[in-house]
């Protein structure tokens, strides 16, 4: 029962005096907003501060950054193969096995 007082009691405290470290948490969470924000950057040499500017020139830069290139795959033509030797043909069709 006393035990169940004392709890009741230090929530009633906590409720009303609130807690000890929501002041220095706030003040953190506040300074890492200032210190992330981006005011202005430069494009070409001129100065940008209008965010929906700085944001599309970040997404432009790296979308071209992490794009896959186009041309990743070699690109064969049929004369570039050339035919397989007449005495090669039967290594073509030898049995073969995987060995470890």
């Amino acid at each position: 029962m006393e035990e169940t007082e004392w709890r009741q009691r230090s929530r009633e405290l906590w409720l009303k005096e609130g807690d000890n470290n929501t002041k220095f948490v706030h003040k953190v969470a506040s300074q890492r907003r200032r210190s992330n924000h981006i005011g202005a950057i430069r494009v070409d040499g001129s100065p940008v501060v209008d965010p929906h500017i700085i944001e599309q020139t970040f997404v432009d830069y790296f979308t071209r950054a992490f794009r896959k290139p186009r041309h990743w795959q070699p690109e064969w033509r049929d004369e570039d193969l050339g035919r397989v030797p007449d005495h090669l043909w039967p290594s073509l069709e030898a049995p073969f096995s995987l060995r470890k």
